[in-house]
């Protein structure tokens, strides 16, 4: 809606084998200025909770956990938490 279109959802999937090499932190920068040159004020993106370095990666990054759903996630049958985490694009 208008009322959030200030708003963009962001994820970042990184294969084994280049994880550790800057990609992911190269890949996020330039999706943050690309996102506020769209007029985009705020990135929200969800991780699951289990997944630590993932959430320690986007802490590195400026996101703030603002919250977790339940069982948010469903995998093989299984159902997982989601943090919440958003970051503002001001001086970016």
């Amino acid at each position: 809606t208008d009322s959030m279109k200030h708003i963009a959802t962001m994820g970042t999937w990184i294969l084994p084998d280049f994880r550790g090499r800057k990609i992911g932190r190269l890949l996020a920068q330039e999706s943050f200025q690309f996102a506020q040159c769209k007029g985009y004020e705020k990135v929200v993106i969800q991780v699951l909770a289990s997944n630590e370095p993932a959430l320690r990666f986007y802490s590195h990054l400026g996101f703030e956990a603002i919250g977790i759903a339940k069982k948010q996630v469903k995998l093989d049958g299984q159902f997982y938490d989601a943090v919440y985490l958003e970051k503002f694009l001001e001086g970016v």
